[in-house]
């Protein structure tokens, strides 16, 4: 069969393109549809590390600072999730991205008759305090953080890092924590909650409002738009409902009495990397964007920006965006 072939007018008769979120494109831009648009300089871009931060939280980005480098590891036993953390940290990794087996994120013991073929395979198998204190063993916690890749029984994995870090010998004051922590993601896209959205949510609260007077150093809670694109949300799907889970928490916090800067400098999002390049680009560009315009009311600069967490198939970094 033979190769169809265009002439250099065939090839440049494209007049639009349509992503996947469904926003129609032009081909080509010129300053002309700034201008159409009324683009205001200070309004919709402005400089990095600028409201509304359209490109980027700092200034000089990551000229000025390295990423927060984090392989999401954890297998086996406790032992074995220990030694790959500390191969990690010897290879140059400055953080930790704790995986946790099906059983653990379901509140299951290993021994339990529903956990049978699944101990262990996806992450780390968690039944007690003694496995946490044995897969952070000799890892120095004042110096190293950990994101806790679980939600549903979110708050006994904090309770339980905690528990080990004072064991070892560090304040609660300077340690660093991130638990997934977002239930509604798991209940929307993933499957694996325990309690009801309204209990899960009083949860998930509990764990702010602590972290808040407690643990200074941590972010008690990362909200997951990357599960929700990999369930099947368009990119802009994606950043609408992980916005609007993030300000459920925030409602429910509030209701407690907390300010919000008290906590929502705190927050972090998990943003996942897929597909056309420009249009993800522009995803994270808009979701900071309307997450600084959704707060402008909060007195604190931290409360404005929108930290985040980026991965995709083949990339996994925590950065802040």
């Amino acid at each position: 069969m033979g190769v169809a072939k265009y002439t250099r007018d065939e090839k440049d008769r494209i007049t639009g393109v349509e992503y996947q979120s469904g926003i129609k494109v032009k081909p080509v831009y010129t300053p002309a549809d700034l201008e159409a648009c009324g683009f205001d300089y200070q309004r919709d871009l402005n400089d990095p590390g600028e409201y509304p931060f359209t490109r980027g939280i700092h200034p000089q980005g990551y000229r000025s600072r390295a990423w927060t480098m984090r392989q999401y590891s954890g297998f086996g036993t406790p032992e074995q999730t220990n030694e790959r953390f500390k191969l990690l940290i010897a290879n140059g990794q400055n953080g930790l991205n704790v995986a946790f087996d099906l059983p653990t994120q379901m509140g299951l013991d290993s021994d339990d008759q529903a956990a049978q073929g699944e101990v262990g395979r996806v992450g780390m198998a968690v039944d007690s305090l003694r496995d946490f204190e044995l897969a952070f063993k000799d890892i120095a916690l004042d110096k190293i953080g950990s994101g806790l890749t679980i939600n549903a029984v979110a708050s006994i994995m904090l309770a339980m890092y905690q528990a080990v870090a004072e064991k070892y010998g560090y304040r609660k004051e300077i340690i660093s924590a991130t638990p997934q922590n977002d239930i509604l993601k798991e209940i929307v896209g993933r499957g694996a909650w325990l309690y009801p959205p309204r209990a899960g949510v009083k949860l998930i609260g509990d764990t702010i409002e602590y972290s808040v007077k407690e643990l200074p150093r941590c972010n008690p809670v990362s909200i997951c738009g990357y599960h929700l694109r990999e369930s099947g949300a368009t990119p802009a799907q994606e950043i609408a409902y992980a916005i609007q889970i993030a300000n459920t928490y925030i409602d429910e916090v509030l209701q407690r009495g907390l300010e919000i800067d008290d906590f929502v400098g705190r927050f972090s999002f998990n943003i996942n990397i897929y597909g056309n390049l420009w249009e993800t680009v522009a995803k994270f560009r808009a979701a900071k964007k309307m997450w600084a315009r959704t707060w402008l009311n909060a007195t604190g600069p931290a409360s404005r920006i929108k930290r985040c967490f980026s991965s995709g198939a083949c990339l996994a970094a925590a950065v802040r965006v």
